[in-house]
């Protein structure tokens, strides 16, 4: 078999998709997985790649070429100081919601908790909560099976405590179960043109796109949250900056109080919490 200096591939693919979508950032993320290195270690004296890594690296480079998004090449994506395994049955965790963990830790700093995290898609959203409050009790769901059997793997590798059930958002659920409950639902209306961008169209459009203007599983989450909510409770979710004062709104007309606004990192208001009184 014969073996390819690993260094002169990485310029190689660079130079060849210079203006194409494998940046080299992309590629040494590829060659690091091909190799089992960590990237900070490719340019120390890396191990030559053999002729099946090197085709590897090429498919890789042609798919990512094509929009998929790199997360699903490479099977993983980091997200709040984790690895979440990501395939095409979920969304690619993004930064944004990063803010979102921020935001409750921040907010909410009772030691026992029932918490619900509403659509957990990978359970990016309850496995960090899980692991950075670990006496919190939390249950997570999803309507997609495959989605759940992704969410299930990480949460056996990073050993937390998460009860994950499939459901169409809060079903199962009686009368003042939770504490806390959040949410990441689609919030994109289904002309968005954003859902022609680059990784984005190989996302599952279920998890992007809700009616009514991106608002439908919003306001269906928080009519419904009321309920489930204990009185005292919380509930935090995501949207889009546009939709803050809708979401305010539907908040209100739920007889939601402290009804408060957060920035994301781009200074956009993309939290919204609420609590029942």
């Amino acid at each position: 078999m014969n073996f390819f200096n690993t260094l002169d591939l990485l310029n190689q693919a660079t130079s060849l998709n210079n203006k194409k979508n494998s940046k080299k950032l992309d590629i040494e993320l590829m060659i690091s997985s091909l190799l089992n290195l960590e990237k900070i270690n490719l340019y120390f004296n890396p191990p030559p790649m053999n002729e099946l890594q090197r085709e590897e690296l090429f498919s890789m480079i042609l798919r990512r070429n094509k929009g998929e998004p790199l997360a699903y090449i490479l099977g993983s994506k980091g997200f709040w100081k984790m690895d979440f395994e990501v395939n095409e049955h979920v969304l690619v965790p993004r930064p944004e919601t990063e803010v979102l963990i921020e935001t409750i830790l921040d907010q909410i700093l009772e030691d026992s908790l029932t918490v619900l995290d509403a659509g957990t898609g990978c359970g990016a959203i309850a496995l960090a909560l899980a692991i950075e409050r670990n006496q919190w009790h939390v249950v997570a769901t999803d309507k997609s099976v495959k989605a759940l059997q992704i969410a299930k793997r990480n949460k056996l590798k990073l050993k937390a405590s998460v009860n994950f059930l499939r459901s169409n958002w809060l079903d199962p659920f009686g009368l003042e179960q939770f504490d806390l409950i959040v949410s990441n639902p689609p919030y994109i209306d289904q002309n968005d043109p954003c859902l022609k961008a680059d990784g984005v169209k190989f996302e599952p459009l279920s998890s992007l796109v809700s009616k009514n203007k991106g608002l439908g599983d919003l306001e269906e989450i928080i009519l419904r949250s009321y309920n489930c909510l204990k009185r005292g409770g919380n509930l935090f979710l995501e949207h889009a900056p546009w939709q803050t004062n809708e979401v305010k709104t539907f908040l209100s007309k739920s007889n939601f109080i402290e009804i408060k606004a957060f920035k994301d990192l781009n200074g956009d208001e993309r939290i919204s919490s609420a609590l029942k009184f």
